[in-house]
């Protein structure tokens, strides 16, 4: 098993050497305490835990094991004055007879690790201990993807984003598909994370951003009534090896498209990962005049407190809330403190998941300004959008 402190950057900001060594101990004590004498535990470096159990039928109650190990990290520690609460990332690698190692096993651990930590943190994913297989489709998969945009096998397909009060169309979030020669669409959950990894996400962020400010030029020349603005999504590479804020210039200024009508999301897990440059970004993006929404509210680790310092104009309620909204009690009145906190900050906000009029009649209740969700539209290609709007055109057509 391989637990990693999600918060573990953020952490190194706000205490001292001492006192984050003093919490890893604690938490290493826990961990310890916990296994007791069924495994091995060891430290694998600042933040980063590793378990060896003896028997592996313990694999068979894998559920509660995970459960277990998130309420070991989720327990306060008070450091310096301040309470901490940890949540983390598991990878758990299976033992298959005649095939693993203790190497491979452990291999096997780090890759469902990193799977877990694609998802954003405070999840978990186990292997099918197929590690050589696994590995070799891996491989092969970031060979192809380096190359799938000079092939021209990227491809944007689009969200509708609709005012909630009149259902009308006021833009579209831009999403990254490969359209692979061999398998067709691959799933973004399958390369997102490997173009991450591999820093192909840089290449493949910027192409994104150029070709959807280019199809947010063609669609408001052809429906200049509809006003449209266009969301396009910022990896974390982005961020950090990626002039950004040039690149977006340049292309604005190439296109000829206003900054207000573009927005670019990010998501808790990267503005965590370095708090002060994501904010100097955002900074220049805001002095540019381009929209900054925080994209999954509510999923991440971050603090409230982050909402007012971090120059965001736009929040984007989880669609995790969204579909419990009726059902849970609790989780429609955090919504609606939500909705209340952002418009306070001077943000309008996006609910998303949206499938059914009931939660679109408590959304529009809660006063949410704007709805995105199957019930409004799937991710359409850039020929199906255009028919899409041709529709929005004449049913506001007198």
């Amino acid at each position: 098993i391989r637990i990693r402190l999600d918060q573990i950057k953020k952490i190194r900001n706000t205490i001292d050497d001492d006192d984050l060594e003093t919490m890893l101990v604690k938490y290493a004590m826990r961990l310890k305490a916990y296994i007791g004498q069924r495994g091995l535990v060891a430290s694998f470096g600042a933040g980063e835990f590793g378990v060896l159990l003896e028997s592996a039928s313990e694999m068979h109650h894998a559920a509660d094991l995970i459960s277990s190990l998130r309420t070991l990290f989720q327990r306060p520690i008070r450091m310096a004055g301040t309470e901490l609460i940890g949540t983390v990332s598991i990878g758990i690698g299976l033992p298959v007879a005649g095939r693993l190692t203790p190497a491979d096993m452990l291999r096997e651990a780090e890759t469902a690790l990193i799977e877990a930590e694609s998802e954003g943190g405070n999840s978990f994913r186990i292997s099918d201990g197929n590690y050589h297989d696994n590995l070799m489709h891996r491989i092969q998969l970031e060979s192809e993807l380096n190359r799938a945009t000079e092939r021209g096998e990227l491809e944007l397909f689009y969200q509708p984003i609709v005012s909630i009060d009149n259902g009308r169309v006021k833009g579209f979030e831009a999403l990254m598909r490969w359209r692979h020669p061999g398998r067709g669409l691959v799933s973004p959950g399958e390369f997102i994370p490997i173009s991450e990894e591999s820093g192909a996400i840089v290449e493949m962020g910027t192409w994104t951003l150029t070709e959807a400010v280019r199809q947010l030029q063609d669609w408001r020349a052809a429906f200049p009534e509809l006003d449209l603005s266009m969301n396009v999504n910022v990896s974390a590479r982005q961020f950090l090896e990626s002039d950004l804020v040039f690149n977006t210039k340049t292309c604005l200024e190439h296109f000829e498209v206003s900054a207000q009508n573009l927005k670019l999301e990010v998501t808790e897990s990267v503005a965590m990962g370095d708090p002060d440059h994501v904010r100097e970004v955002l900074e220049k993006l805001k002095e540019l005049g381009v929209a900054r929404a925080l994209d999954d509210f509510g999923t991440g680790f971050s603090s409230l407190s982050y909402l007012h310092t971090f120059p965001y104009s736009t929040l984007k309620i989880d669609r995790s809330f969204v579909t419990s909204i009726q059902s849970n009690p609790r989780n429609g009145e955090i919504v609606r403190l939500v909705i209340n906190l952002a418009h306070s900050l001077g943000m309008d906000t996006v609910a998303e998941g949206i499938e059914t009029e009931e939660e679109l009649d408590v959304l529009r209740e809660f006063g949410a300004d704007l709805a995105q969700g199957f019930m409004f539209g799937r991710p359409l290609s850039a020929a199906e959008t255009r028919d899409f709007l041709e529709s929005q055109r004449a049913a506001a057509m007198p």
